[in-house]
């Protein structure tokens, strides 16, 4: 009687157990895919990781590369401050350029050039980049300054208009996308298989997408390059460049001449023909007194020559002039009788186009002195100059001094 009585215990305890284990189960199942959730989760915020750190790098390198002389001079190219590289259209990592120059360009991006590692999206595809022909680099074509807009444009999710560059993160191949590993193979190379919603039919004002989520038929990611980035990088380089190699130039003629020189016409030679690859020769920047704000007066030469020699001295003897002597300076000639020691003399001449270009006067010690008394008797003091209003003209005043003994001697400058 007993043992019958504690069957319905033994029941409700197996029902307990049964009940518990089922629990358990449950709560297994829910905890493993909770965490399986939570781990794919965290995968795809990894891969969109480390797909925006590969975009924020190729961005950040194409800025450096615009504010890069030393970088680009010492790839042996050209310093134009603001121009980017081509893409790479054939995937070597090298930029590539192509004609016109007018036409914005896409391809890969030219990693090579830029001086960095190759970067990668998340899925393991090369960053793919687009230029705005306004900002290719190219000198005598692309006149890149702060008023340069790019030309680029993008829709969708993030919107951006009159863009410099952009670059891609391709993401996986979708099913219509085709993306052999054989560099030969046109496809390789070809924007259809790696990008999506694009249109370049306007060779010059490109249109892209951007999409916040990935679909079945588009999972692109991008980074737009603004003009306002670029600038800000190039800007303080470029002051800088200025302070280095052309403030030294205007602080010089200012203190040689009195005054600055006239600024060379913007329109000289007709910027019509720059788009035909012609560049401006040098000697077309020469200054023009009609102009009060322009472009530096570099050119060579607009015409130098001494001339008229005139002058006075203290203690006597004849001044007379000569003409030049082939130096290069003009020559001025002193016939004397009885030469003094200490005889002080000034001596003028006329420079012609003092202010058309950076004309630089050479140094009092520069300036060679001949004659028949005794060697390391003469004592150059200085070498000056005056600019006429309309720089055509200049007075070049010689200054020196005869320090030996008494003599009747001649001597000529040039």
């Amino acid at each position: 009687m007993a043992g019958a009585r504690a069957m319905p215990g033994r029941r409700q305890r197996g029902f307990a157990m049964v009940a518990l284990i089922t629990l358990m189960t449950l709560m297994s199942a829910w905890l493993i895919a909770t965490a399986l959730q939570r781990t794919n989760s965290e995968l795809a915020r990894e891969r969109d990781r480390t797909t925006l750190e590969a975009l924020q790098k190729a961005k950040a390198a194409l800025i450096a590369y615009a504010a890069s002389e030393q970088w680009q001079l010492y790839r042996g190219e050209m310093w134009q401050p603001g121009a980017l590289p081509c893409p790479d259209r054939n995937g070597d990592g090298q930029a590539d350029c192509w004609l016109p120059h007018t036409s914005s360009t896409i391809g890969r991006l030219p990693w090579k050039t830029l001086g960095i590692d190759e970067l990668r999206d998340s899925s393991g595809e090369v960053l793919w980049y687009a230029l705005s022909a306004s900002f290719r680099k190219a000198a005598g074509t692309s006149v890149i300054n702060s008023d340069t807009t790019g030309q680029l444009r993008v829709t969708g999710s993030d919107p951006a208009t009159t863009v410099v560059a952009i670059v891609f993160a391709p993401g996986t191949a979708l099913a219509t996308q085709n993306r052999p590993a054989d560099i030969s193979d046109p496809a390789h190379n070809n924007a259809a298989n790696y990008l999506e919603s694009f249109n370049v039919t306007d060779p010059v004002n490109y249109v892209f997408t951007s999409q916040n989520a990935s679909t079945d038929s588009f999972n692109d990611r991008l980074l737009v390059v603004t003009q306002a980035q670029i600038m800000a990088a190039v800007e303080p380089v470029v002051a800088a460049l200025i302070e280095r190699d052309v403030k030294p130039f205007l602080s010089t003629y200012l203190s040689e001449w009195g005054a600055y020189p006239f600024p060379a016409r913007f329109d000289n030679p007709d910027p019509g023909t720059l788009g035909t690859g012609t560049t401006r020769a040098q000697s077309a920047y020469v200054g023009d007194a009609s102009q009060s704000a322009g472009l530096l007066p570099v050119t060579a030469s607009p015409g130098y020559a001494w001339t008229g020699g005139s002058g006075t001295a203290t203690g006597g003897g004849m001044l007379s002039s000569c003409s030049d002597f082939g130096t290069g300076y003009g020559c001025i000639m002193w016939k004397f009788g009885t030469v003094p020691t200490n005889t002080v003399f000034t001596v003028q001449a006329q420079f012609t186009n003092p202010g058309m270009s950076f004309a630089k006067l050479p140094a009092a010690s520069a300036v060679t002195v001949q004659g028949n008394f005794a060697p390391g008797s003469f004592s150059p003091t200085a070498l000056t100059g005056t600019m006429s209003g309309a720089g055509t003209s200049g007075n070049v005043t010689y200054t020196g001094t005869y320090t030996g003994a008494p003599c009747a001697c001649w001597f000529w400058i040039t």
